[in-house]
């Protein structure tokens, strides 16, 4: 605190419920010297006054609107029964003045999941916890997701919960035990997010569909979902055993392709085309009406690709063999009740294996013996 009458500078300093003060002149807009403390300390200071204003600063981002009024929110005092900890404070990434807070109130016997926004720098508050059900416990953590703003992920005391409509309506993360969930990260460039539990270790789920949900798409009559690009992993054999094994469960090898239909359809058809408009995986998926994932393995149905099981683009994938899909591009295709969906679908190689250092080589075809000459050859993929 500067005293414009007496050029005296205060500074206090805080710890707890202590406090101590120390005091400097300031002479002509500056001074350099000691800072003492009460006598209890003192220490080395330069200090210069480089404004006459005792404003606050301004916020340099323009508002995308205006504070909104009491109408809009009530303060954050009104809207709980009491003060509790606030366990989480997410500031919007889309929307200036946007932010997000989680309230922890088990420790003030309050074990309801409290969850609010506020579109005006915290002036007034809304509640979003109205969708989640109950014996959902204290809320712990709140993540917006980097690229959909509707998009928000919830962790509580029993398990991880996900919104697509911005906390009007909440849905339970499927696959996260029902266990405390701490924290979120959401991977910048994998479409996947990760779940830090006290317990059950660290789960990664893959939110590429949930990215693109919206409650309209789930209306429409049919919609397939863009899937994430696939990697063709080289598989490595192991070394060594053990009874005492501290790996999780891998996700499925493949494509994940999530669809959703309004109604039940009897003439539905999912199919994998490569760039040549070639049918290169027919897949079986459900007519029933809701949301649906389906995973291609890579393979060309009926395995009869030929020796190298060439891709999208003419290229053998590593470690796939004969009748595989190699890298390239493909394109999913929906269809039901007369109209047809298409989704790009992209596959790309083992970053630790380029497809310049998979080697063709041959092998010998014993059912190809002729009698009284050699072996014929063919050439596969490893």
């Amino acid at each position: 605190v500067f005293d414009e009458k007496t050029k005296k500078l205060t500074v206090t300093l805080k710890a707890g419920r202590s406090e101590i003060e120390g005091m400097v002149m300031i002479a002509e807009g500056r001074t350099s010297g000691s800072l003492s403390f009460g006598g209890r300390f003192t220490m080395e200071a330069d200090i210069e006054r480089t404004s006459t204003k005792h404003d606050l600063p301004k916020v340099s981002a323009k508002p995308t609107k205006e504070p909104s009024s009491v109408d809009d929110g009530q303060p954050m005092i009104d809207l709980q029964p009491k003060p509790m900890w606030v366990s989480s404070l997410t500031a919007s990434r889309f929307e200036t003045g946007r932010v997000y807070a989680t309230v922890d109130g088990h420790r003030s016997d309050v074990d309801a999941p409290l969850v609010y926004v506020s579109e005006n720098y915290g002036r007034t508050w809304k509640t979003l916890h109205g969708g989640l059900p109950a014996g959902t416990g204290s809320a712990r953590m709140l993540v917006e997701d980097l690229k959909n703003k509707n998009l928000l992920f919830l962790g509580t005391e029993f398990g991880g919960f996900v919104s697509i409509d911005r906390g009007e309506s909440w849905e339970k993360f499927d696959g996260i035990p029902t266990v405390s969930v701490h924290d979120f990260a959401v991977h910048p460039t994998a479409n996947e997010i990760v779940a830090a539990t006290h317990g059950r270790s660290l789960w990664v789920a893959d939110i590429t569909a949930l990215r693109q949900m919206t409650t309209e798409r789930l209306k429409s009559k049919a919609y397939l979902f863009q899937p994430n690009t696939v990697v063709l992993w080289r598989s490595e054999p192991s070394r060594g055993t053990t009874i005492r094994k501290f790996t999780g469960a891998n996700p499925p090898t493949g494509a994940e392709i999530w669809y959703s239909l309004r109604d039940a359809s009897s003439d539905l058809k999912l199919v994998v085309e490569n760039a040549e408009g070639e049918v290169v995986g027919e897949l079986k998926a459900s007519g029933d009406a809701g949301l649906h994932r389906v995973t291609w393995d890579l393979r060309r149905s009926g395995g009869s690709a030929g020796g190298r099981g060439r891709g999208g683009q003419g290229r053998g994938g590593p470690g796939r063999g004969r009748g595989s899909a190699g890298v390239g591009e493909y394109q999913v295709v929906l269809t039901s009740g007369g109209e047809t969906k298409r989704q790009k679908l992209t596959i790309v190689g083992d970053p630790d294996a380029p497809d310049d250092r998979w080697m063709e080589f041959e092998s010998i075809d014993d059912d190809s013996h002729e009698e009284g000459g050699a072996p014929a050859a063919s050439v596969i993929d490893i």
